[in-house]
């Protein structure tokens, strides 16, 4: 996860327009690095399937601004009712066209 942040941090804000981390081993940390850098606010495209963000990770990355993101792949993260939430809460989103959530143990009532 440390590997992570340093990457993120090799990267400058709108240098980057989608970033693909699936199947990394990402936990919480590298979600929280990931929340924190500045250049997540000018992605259209975040791919992190296959992770493992866990619901502290999800619910940190998906509450952060990302208001150019249209297309978000964070399936297989087991993010739960937390993630979902924090998802559907995040009134930054407004360009968000397609999101894969699958595998990631949202109830019923987290998907609501």
């Amino acid at each position: 996860s440390n590997g992570a942040a340093e990457l993120l941090g090799s990267l400058g804000p709108g240098v980057v327009e989608e970033l693909y981390l699936n199947e990394n081993g990402l936990s919480f940390p590298a979600a929280r690095a990931l929340a924190e850098w500045p250049g997540l606010r000018t992605l259209r495209s975040l791919s992190v399937w296959g992770n493992q963000l866990r619901q502290r990770g999800g619910e940190d990355l998906l509450s952060a601004p990302m208001p150019a993101l249209r297309l978000l792949l964070i399936s297989g993260n087991s993010i739960g009712d937390r993630g979902a939430r924090a998802l559907a809460s995040n009134r930054s989103l407004t360009r968000l066209e397609q999101a894969d959530l699958s595998g990631n143990g949202i109830s019923s009532a987290g998907a609501q």
